[in-house]
């Protein structure tokens, strides 16, 4: 009898030792880099992402509930990093062992937040740092009219065109085709140069905000649309098209 009931608690106790212990799944990563949790907003008149290139920021507020997947235990809280891809224009997270580790809820209020803030701050700061090269652009004229050495700028000259200050729709028209230039190849521009435009057609009407503010809606859309995406558009007559229409349609 004993024999028999050693018996039943040796096969009871195998029987528990080779259950296979099953694991939650957790979904793979969207992508090698992790999962996408945020995408800039991108429209006509506004891009979001030129003020990403480059963003990073790791810490423990981006996820929340986290249950094993495999062997290794978690924390219910683990460390997390999300980095902006300029290649694939949105932001991933990731965190260490990934979703073979851990299934974790993403805290994506937290997320967006975080980032929508950065945007800001880095909007401000760029139309700070644009205002203070207009200001200092004309205390110099002011400075070069008390010695008689020249005359408020009245009209900007590029590429064959000349833009006027009374002549908003040629400065808008001059943004955006400045804009759609590629940086490398034929037709390209340097960056410094593409800025020094940009910069001339802003100082030619900062006498007024909704001028300025059209002329930089019109650059950036067509640094995010058209700049390095039309390769065999060697003559930039596409790209100067689709300036003309948005111009015309009042899009830009």
């Amino acid at each position: 009898m004993n024999k028999i009931i050693a018996i039943f608690i040796s096969v009871l106790i195998s029987g528990c030792v080779l259950e296979p212990r099953v694991y939650p799944k957790a979904k793979p990563y969207d992508n090698p880099e992790g999962y996408v949790v945020y995408k800039p907003y991108a429209g006509y008149q506004r891009w979001d992402g030129r003020y990403l290139s480059g963003f990073y920021s790791s810490g423990w507020q981006y996820l929340d509930n986290c249950v094993a997947t495999g062997p290794l235990v978690p924390n219910k809280i683990l460390q997390a990093s999300i980095r902006y891809s300029d290649k694939d224009d949105v932001v991933y997270l990731n965190y260490a062992g990934g979703p073979s580790r851990a299934r974790c809820d993403i805290k994506y209020d937290v997320i967006k937040a975080e980032i929508d803030k950065y945007i800001s701050d880095a909007s401000a700061a760029e139309t700070a740092r644009n205002i203070a090269e207009i200001k200092e652009e004309k205390r110099q004229e002011a400075e070069r009219k008390k010695k008689g050495l020249g005359e408020k700028v009245n009209k900007v000259e590029f590429g064959g065109f000349v833009a006027a200050r009374e002549d908003i729709l040629t400065s808008v028209l001059l943004a955006c085709y400045t804009g759609s230039l590629d940086s490398g190849g034929w037709p390209s521009i340097s960056t410094q140069e593409r800025t020094s435009r940009y910069k001339a057609l802003l100082s030619l009407h900062d006498d007024s905000p909704a001028s300025m503010q059209r002329i930089t809606n019109a650059y950036n859309f067509a640094l995010k649309n058209l700049s390095d995406r039309y390769p065999l558009d060697t003559m930039a007559k596409y790209r100067g098209s689709v300036c003309d229409q948005m111009v015309m349609k009042g899009k830009l």
